[in-house]
């Protein structure tokens, strides 16, 4: 699994996940896309896109979207958002599982199986475990390593539909949005 995700890591592709919270019973779509070194985040309510040196923060959608390009010097705290469907950095939680499970192999129990999200065929690896009493599943696609389900704790991320070709406009605001740019130092 750890060597499939890292195949996506490079990548240029465009993913819709279904989130769901086990605890509120919300769920919302979100897109997650990268092409490297750009990446963005959408939602129904709002996106972020990161060209590599500037993050645009956008609020609303469409042309009715108001964006605020952040400073440099924020981009480190705002990035931590594109990081969560990244797939460096699901293979960094990969490979820490897989450390704790070797580490810890007494009272691990690991499992694999096979199933389909988004169309993409997947492998799957369930750990539960004395660090992790509840079982934790993470999928990926068989072809590309891309990431197609998580369910921890009840919250589920579960892939919905991929593209391994999204369009330009994918990686900037929404045309007619109103954008404007926050000084350094604000």
């Amino acid at each position: 699994l750890v060597s499939g995700v890292s195949k996506s890591s490079g990548a240029t592709f465009s993913a819709t996940y279904l989130t769901a919270q086990a605890s509120t019973g919300k769920s919302q779509t979100v897109t997650f896309a990268q092409s490297p070194p750009k990446s963005a985040v959408i939602t129904p309510s709002g996106s972020f896109y990161v060209d590599g040196t500037t993050i645009t923060e956008c609020q609303g959608s469409g042309s009715s979207a108001t964006c605020t390009t952040l400073p440099s010097s924020m981009t480190g705290v705002v990035s931590g958002l594109t990081a969560l469907f990244s797939p460096s950095s699901i293979v960094s939680a990969l490979k820490g599982v897989q450390a704790e499970t070797a580490a810890h192999s007494v009272g691990y129990v690991i499992s694999t199986s096979s199933a389909t999200y988004g169309g993409l065929a997947s492998n799957c690896v369930t750990v539960k475990g004395t660090s992790v009493p509840t079982p934790v599943t993470y999928c990926a696609s068989t072809s590309n390593g891309v990431l197609t389900y998580v369910n921890a704790n009840g919250n589920t991320v579960t892939l919905q539909s991929y593209s391994a070709n999204p369009p330009a406009s994918t990686f900037a605001p929404p045309a007619g949005a109103t954008i404007q740019t926050l000084p350094a130092g604000a």
